[in-house]
């Protein structure tokens, strides 16, 4: 087996997806600081899609050591975001929470997708990859989506989309 997290250079993918979301994070930080309602859906998209970019279009990306350091810098980026415009927004999502409270939980996702990972290479001796719509087979690894890929990315949907937004409202 090869490496859990390996170390090779960046893909084309992987610089561009860095690049671009930097260059993103650098205009919500700016619509942020600027209390911009009028990008307030775009603060929301980004705030509660990283996760979700990063699972159905990153996971292969998420195996390289060096993606994932620069995953988790950025999760520490967004805690400081979260504490920086969280208290002044009146951003709100449709259960009453703060758009920029999902921002101080992107590390746990990373944590839980390395988990993830790490047993289902334990039990199927495969790595995990993220369903892709309307389709069983994974294009990227070249294999079937198997019933643990399901399983751990349904699990993910629901903490993020449920239990996260509850934990932020108290």
């Amino acid at each position: 087996m090869k490496q859990f997290l390996n170390k090779d250079s960046l893909s084309t993918w992987d610089m561009f997806s860095i690049i671009i979301y930097s260059l993103i994070s650098v205009f919500v930080y700016y619509i942020g600081q600027n209390n911009l309602v009028e990008w307030s859906k775009a603060v929301s998209f980004y705030s509660f899609g990283t996760p979700l970019f990063l699972y159905l279009f990153n996971y292969r990306s998420l195996r390289n050591l060096y993606v994932y350091i620069f995953w988790v810098l950025i999760s520490f980026v967004h805690i400081y975001m979260y504490f920086k415009f969280s208290a002044g927004s009146t951003w709100t999502t449709p259960i009453g929470t703060n758009w920029f409270d999902y921002l101080q939980y992107n590390w746990v996702f990373l944590l839980y997708f390395q988990f993830a990972r790490f047993i289902h290479l334990k039990f199927n001796k495969k790595e995990l990859v993220g369903p892709t719509y309307g389709g069983s087979y994974d294009t990227i690894d070249g294999r079937k989506i198997d019933n643990l890929d399901y399983l751990f990315f349904f699990t993910f949907l629901i903490v993020w989309a449920i239990l996260i937004p509850i934990m932020s409202s108290k």
